[in-house]
């Protein structure tokens, strides 16, 4: 096999788990050193392989082998092979329970990830009805509303959730996705029981997503990626792009229009004010 760090070559016909390149010193038995890791992608080619968190680290997974070569590693297949073989930029459908267009970090921070390359719409499920379009993305709402608990708001969430994963199917039939990009794990779920190809990028820390509901999230998801402030078992950190180069500034000469706005805690002791 060869290093892909360093390029050196060793006559390995299987790398022990802690096998280490003696030109760099890099693990041998880990992801990025794997033939099934496929570099454009970022992410294992296997199915049924667990999310290991450091890709460069050693890791302990059975089923990985050591690439015979860096262009066998580099060569695209599945979903990259798909999508770059045709030339064609990705369509990606990013489906989410609440996130505000123009305003929230679930709206802002893909788009940047995204960057001029690839065409996105928003499918945000507590959002008016029908769709409009913001900042030049297309935006559609489910409905009016967040999610309440007790017993009576029970049918309410669960028939939002059904006409969720009902306009998903839809939308992504309509905008020609080639993925659904999931902002959480709501919206995830959705795409699962739907059998829709979805990605995750948790975007906010989602306590509750534990054990068997998250590994079956997971197990289903085509990749996983946190934003550098959640931490999420197995699943890689990917920073925000921060290319704000898709917004455009224009100097005006005079303030046309002035907004107040005025925050009041009714909970502030007054005799403090």
């Amino acid at each position: 096999m060869r290093c892909i760090r360093c390029g050196e070559e060793w006559p390995l016909q299987k790398v022990a788990f802690s096998s280490v390149c003696e030109g760099c010193g890099s693990w041998l038995h880990s992801c990025v050193q794997c033939r099934l890791w496929d570099e454009g992608a970022r992410m294992c080619r296997s199915m049924t392989t667990e999310p290991v968190p450091d890709r460069e680290g050693k890791n302990s997974v059975k089923s990985g082998s050591p690439g015979e070569n860096r262009e066998e590693r580099d060569r695209p297949s599945g979903l990259t092979n798909s999508i770059h073989s045709s030339g064609a930029d990705l369509r990606i459908l990013v489906a989410t329970t609440s996130t505000i267009p123009g305003y929230s970090g679930g709206w802002t921070t893909p788009l940047d990830l995204f960057g001029n390359q690839h065409e996105a719409m928003y499918l945000i499920r507590d959002f008016p009805p029908g769709e409009r379009t913001i900042e030049g993305i297309k935006v559609a709402g489910v409905l009016s509303g967040r999610s309440m608990s007790g017993p009576v708001n029970r049918f309410r969430n669960g028939a939002a959730r059904r006409l969720f994963r009902a306009k998903m199917g839809r939308y992504y039939k309509s905008f020609q996705a080639d993925f659904i990009l999931c902002l959480d794990s709501d919206a995830g779920f959705q795409a699962l029981y739907a059998g829709l190809p979805y990605a995750l990028r948790f975007h906010a820390p989602e306590p509750s997503l534990t054990g068997e509901r998250l590994n079956r999230l997971l197990s289903g998801a085509l990749f996983a990626t946190a934003s550098p402030l959640v931490y999420v078992p197995g699943v890689e950190v990917l920073p925000h792009n921060q290319d704000l180069s898709r917004f455009t500034y224009t100097e005006h000469p005079a303030a046309e229009r002035v907004v107040l706005l005025t925050t009041i805690n009714p909970f502030r002791n007054r005799s403090s004010s």
